[in-house]
């Protein structure tokens, strides 16, 4: 009996770093939408690859105060309204294609009900600049996109 009380901190260690360890892997936060909202009533916006090469990959980290944490997502359907997203953009090569530096902006846009949209990072010449497209009609609706 007095062996396994000796092992219960050793259990509860590894239990321990197994648990931080999947909250860090998976993140803390959730996204959820309301199952009354038809996907016509909803806003979508994408992340996107682009660029020389596929260059550039931005993705968004969160959104109206929700952080993703460690795992920025491709896409996030939003009610309409005016929304806050925080975008990262990653720039560079690495044998994963994620970027070999990443550099986080918030950008403010109008969302329209039934519209797509996709968050866009670049560079202006005087550093990373982002901005968010309205897929179906091309137009900047946040951030500015260099000329």
């Amino acid at each position: 009996m007095p062996r396994r009380l000796s092992q219960v901190p050793e259990i509860m260690k590894y239990i321990l770093m197994f648990s931080i360890s999947l909250m860090m892997l998976y993140g803390c936060a959730t996204q959820s939408i309301s199952q009354d909202q038809t996907s016509d009533e909803m806003a979508t916006l994408h992340g996107s690859y682009w660029g020389s090469l596929r260059w550039y990959k931005a993705a968004i980290d969160g959104y109206d105060g929700i952080d993703f944490g460690l795992k920025p997502v491709m896409m996030v359907k939003l009610l309409p309204g005016e929304h806050s997203i925080t975008a990262i953009c990653f720039t560079g090569f690495d044998p994963l294609t994620t970027g070999m530096f990443a550099i986080t902006r918030t950008i403010s846009f109008q969302a329209e009900a039934g519209h797509s949209y996709q968050v866009r990072c670049g560079s202006d010449g005087s550093g990373k600049t982002f901005w968010i497209k309205d897929k179906t009609s091309g137009k900047v609706v946040g951030g500015y996109a260099p000329q």
